[in-house]
């Protein structure tokens, strides 16, 4: 099955409290403190296109790539069918020499060339971390550098090794509804140190008020977690400079209390 395949269905109701506006702003305000002409952003692992809606509202001129096509779907709702969205893997996307064509959606509202590069790429909500593989990360780069103008930025956010080893993953459960739909997520991690990997198991029951029917489903999401000098080896050997590093939203010097922490990095010419 597809990472979000069917998680896609219910995925703005399981993260409906997610602050996107504010998450959004953040990021923009990190890019553009490196880079205040900045206006075009790739946004890679975009999702249902909440933080898309948000980095355009920052004047931002956004294209969104995501791998789930169900993603997508949502993502043209909740923006209102004005910004563009690739159904795409950054891992082998190439502008260049692959004209964007029946993987829009949304094409009307397309105006970037095929060869399109941007000032700026982000990969918001550990989009990162699912980059599980050495190969992966090294694909993901070099498609970085490859979409990038001069001196652009890249922006990325992931799972601090040393408060993942510290705090240890747990099971947990998520209950949350609306006036149709009653959702319970559990979610199971199966923890591999040797790989740096996390495999979060995450088991659906979704309960149907109008149809009173019961749905299961189950997904699988791999995610690899980071410490701070292992992103910046990463980036140097990938011609990126780092700018700064801190715990996500608050700008704390990550700590093993610190699970989330994101990255600013400059392509260097």
């Amino acid at each position: 099955m597809t990472v979000f395949e069917h998680y896609a269905q219910v995925y703005d109701l399981i993260y409906a409290v997610k602050d996107y506006k504010a998450e959004a702003f953040f990021i923009s305000h990190r890019l553009r403190f490196y880079r205040e002409d900045a206006q075009s952003l790739l946004e890679v692992g975009c999702g249902s296109g909440r933080h898309s809606r948000y980095f355009e509202e920052q004047n931002w001129q956004v294209l969104g790539i995501d791998q789930s096509a169900d993603m997508l779907k949502a993502a043209l709702k909740n923006t209102n069918g004005n910004l563009s969205f690739i159904h795409a893997d950054m891992r082998t996307l190439n502008l260049r020499q692959n004209p964007i064509g029946s993987n829009v959606f949304n094409e009307s509202a397309t105006s970037l060339h095929p060869q399109a590069k941007f000032d700026a790429i982000a990969a918001p909500f550990h989009v990162f971390s699912y980059q599980v593989s050495n190969v992966a990360i090294l694909e993901f780069l070099k498609s970085a550098t490859l979409h990038m103008r001069p001196n652009g930025l890249l922006y990325i956010d992931f799972w601090l090794a040393e408060a993942v080893l510290a705090q240890k993953p747990e099971k947990r459960v998520l209950e949350v509804e609306n006036k149709d739909l009653k959702v319970r997520r559990h979610a199971t991690p199966i923890h591999e140190p040797a790989h740096n990997r996390v495999r979060v198991c995450y088991d659906f029951e979704i309960f149907d008020k109008n149809s009173q029917s019961v749905r299961r489903f189950s997904e699988e999401h791999p995610m690899r977690y980071f410490s701070v000098p292992e992103i910046e080896l990463i980036l140097k050997l990938n011609g990126f400079a780092l700018l700064e590093v801190a715990e996500f939203m608050s700008q704390k010097t990550p700590s093993e209390n610190t699970w989330n922490v994101y990255a600013v990095a400059r392509l260097q010419s």
